[in-house]
This record gives structure tokens, sequence and C-alpha cells, in this order.
């Protein structure tokens, strides 16, 4: 390393060699640090070059300012960290967020390295912000129509389920089990008098804001 950028590599029988001291400040035959050492950190594993430099310019007994949006740890939050996040998320890279709790990856968190990667803050832990979409529509034309079913989607153009508990008479509800940070899509049916449901309406889409 050279003031924490790599400069070469050395083979791993010059140090997997359980039988031989770590020196620190010389090596084996007498080739010795010509400067001063003044910090030593010890660690159990390899670190990143991310890692080093970030070590490298924190001084001991300081607290690392390591965002937990920098998913890759380049001390920058953008759309590297954005990607890092879907790769997590669908599975194709092990999960090691804390953003919405250790070892969570899903579209939550998504959605909060995104809002960091534009300038906002990194939002962390299970938030507890009400979340609701109010949906409101045209009255059936149709006759003897008692009331409406709506229904509620996570893919664009259905399955859809029912969510209402009861007909709703009025031309309006309200969607209080809604999630941060994801997508809905709504229909509306009307019923009439003998228990007849129309077809789907046009549909609705709702994109809930995360936290």
């Amino acid at each position: 390393m050279d003031n924490g950028v790599l400069s070469g590599t050395i083979p791993s029988s010059q140090f997997n060699n359980s039988a031989v001291n770590v020196n620190i400040g010389r090596r084996t035959g007498g080739f010795y640090f010509n400067g001063i050492i003044d910090e030593v950190r010890i660690y159990n594993r390899a670190l990143s070059l991310a890692e080093i430099q970030t070590s490298m310019n924190t001084p001991l007994g300081a607290t690392s300012t390591i965002s937990s949006c920098d998913l890759n740890q380049d001390t920058a939050v953008n759309v590297a960290d954005v990607q890092l996040g879907v790769n997590m998320s669908l599975g194709l890279t092990p999960c090691t967020a804390n953003i919405y709790g250790t070892g969570v990856c899903n579209v939550i968190v998504v959605q909060r390295l995104v809002n960091a990667a534009l300038g906002g803050p990194c939002v962390t832990g299970i938030t507890t912000t009400p979340h609701s979409v109010t949906l409101s529509w045209a009255a059936s034309t149709s006759s003897n129509v008692t009331g409406y079913n709506v229904y509620r989607g996570s893919v664009s153009g259905g399955p859809y389920s029912k969510i209402n508990s009861s007909l709703v008479s009025a031309l309006n509800y309200t969607d209080s089990s809604v999630q941060g940070g994801t997508t809905y899509y709504y229909v509306v049916t009307a019923v009439d008098n003998t228990g007849m449901e129309s077809s789907y309406s046009n549909m609705a889409t709702a994109v809930v804001p995360s936290p």
C-alpha cells in the first residue's frame, strides 16, 4: 500500500506460515522500516481497499462515519449502492445491509438507498410512519347497484385480492394496510342487489413513499 492505494501484492507463501513470528517494522533478514510507527491496528480478517482507506483517515479512538447506505463502503452513496441493494433483494448477492434491520434486503431497503443516492438522508430502522392510500371513483351507471368491492395487487394487471370486508356503499375507500416503499395496483367492481359483480374498472396505481 502507498498512502491507501494498492501498489503491489505478495504471494501467500510469505505470510501464511504459522511457525514464523509476525514483526511490525521489519522483515526477517534485517529489512527495517525507515520511519516512525505511531499507530498500529490488528484485524482478524483481510480488509477491503475502501476499509483500509477509511481506517487510514480515521484517527484511533474516533468513530467511522460510513453511512449504512454505503453498501460497498467506498465513502459515497450512489447508483452503485442502489444496484448492490437490488442484487441483495433479488438474492443475487448475500444480504449484508443493515438499513431496515440486520440482514433485511427488500423493496424498502432499495427505496431508502435510492433516496440517499439522490441526496436525502439514509433512513435506518423499522419506522412506524403510517401510510394509507385513498381511492375514489364515479358511481356505476348500472341499475340496482348496492355497493362496491375494492381489489389490490402488487403487479400491474393483477392478480388482485379483495381488501374490503363488506360492500363499500360510498364512492371512496381508504386502504390503511399499505407498506412504505411499495407500489400497489387497484381496481373496483360494482355489485347489484342480486350479488352479481361487474368486471374490473380501469386500474389505478399508488406509489407509497418510504419511509
